[in-house]
């Protein structure tokens, strides 16, 4: 099976995608987990660590001790990486959304080829761990990480199970599409 995506994908699949990357020992652990978008997840733990900071700047300004002070610090550098690491993030997924060129997905009786204008990645089927469908995006997840990682918009659903019939791979297949209901 060859498929052409000549459109670039939603935000919300980049964001999906790229949780699930950040996340990939958990999710080659346990396939069977909602994934969710990335720059939420980061301002989820952005917005904690300021509720701590504000939190400890208040117990210090009520106890007096210096501890709480230092406490408030540290959690301020790690904000500030946060934040760094969300602009940046969003910046990736915007990047992604402007790139047009031509993708393609081939999926034949060797394994799973992505080629676009900056990469060509082959995953043979015996290195492939799952094959996991979420809300936005269906992702290869290998056993190791070589070149980097893969996956395709659900939008393309039917084309994948049908490959995936067709070379009597379903045991690799994750479908979690039922989490998101």
């Amino acid at each position: 099976m060859r498929l052409e995506v000549k459109e670039s994908g939603q935000k919300e699949y980049y964001d999906e995608f790229l949780y699930i990357v950040s996340k990939y020992r958990d999710f080659k652990k346990n396939p069977r987990k909602r994934a969710y978008q990335f720059t939420k997840y980061l301002m989820f733990y952005n917005i904690v660590c300021f509720l701590a900071i504000v939190l400890f700047a208040f117990i210090y300004k009520t106890l007096n001790e210096n501890l709480y002070i230092f406490l408030s610090g540290m959690l301020i550098v790690i904000l500030l990486f946060g934040i760094i690491y969300q602009i940046k993030y969003s910046q990736r997924i915007k990047d992604f959304m402007n790139n047009k060129g031509l993708k393609i997905v081939e999926i034949n009786e060797k394994g799973f080829e992505y080629i676009d204008d900056e990469k060509n990645l082959r995953i043979k089927w015996e290195d492939i761990k799952y094959i996991i469908i979420n809300k936005y995006s269906m992702c290869v997840l290998p056993k190791t990480i070589l070149n980097g990682f893969t996956s395709i918009s659900v939008s393309h659903k039917n084309e994948l199970l049908e490959a995936l019939k067709k070379y009597s791979k379903e045991n690799l297949l994750v479908d979690n599409s039922k989490l998101y209901k």
